[in-house]
């Protein structure tokens, strides 16, 4: 059994296509916001899942992925805003910038498969490799 959830969603998403992904992949055009004008942003940190031959890109966006974190409270950025309110400006740029580079992105939340009152995962292999199936379906 795998660590993380994440790592659990990435082991049966390499069942269901039948190949493993790149993990923890970052593409050199997926980039933060510049220190400053005229400097480029450092690469955003790394996708999920990344499958080359097949163009497919999943995320895992756990139970917790839209809630504020205590570590990073009101912890200003380089580019000004809060680390909050910039992991949701970094995922909008991955939802927007993935497909622009002709990449399919398949975005798994703990909604999709097996969980409990508390949105963590259940981890009920069966039902979970059906919704992947599902929602990696061409």
């Amino acid at each position: 059994m795998s660590d993380t959830d994440k790592d659990y969603v990435l082991d049966l998403c390499d069942e269901v296509i039948g190949q493993p992904c790149e993990r923890r992949y970052t593409f050199d055009w997926l980039r933060g916001d510049p220190p400053a004008p005229g400097r480029e942003g450092r690469k955003l940190p790394a996708i999920g899942g990344y499958w080359p031959d097949l163009r497919l890109v999943v995320e895992y966006r756990g139970p917790h992925f839209d809630q504020p974190e205590r570590h990073y409270a009101n912890r200003a950025t380089v580019s000004g805003v809060e680390r909050d309110e910039q992991r949701v400006i970094y995922a909008a740029r991955r939802d927007e910038l993935i497909p622009r580079h002709g990449l399919r992105l398949v975005v798994v939340g703990s909604g999709h498969l097996g969980h409990d009152s508390k949105d963590r995962l259940t981890r009920d292999r069966a039902n979970d490799l059906e919704a992947l199936r599902s929602l990696l379906a061409p």
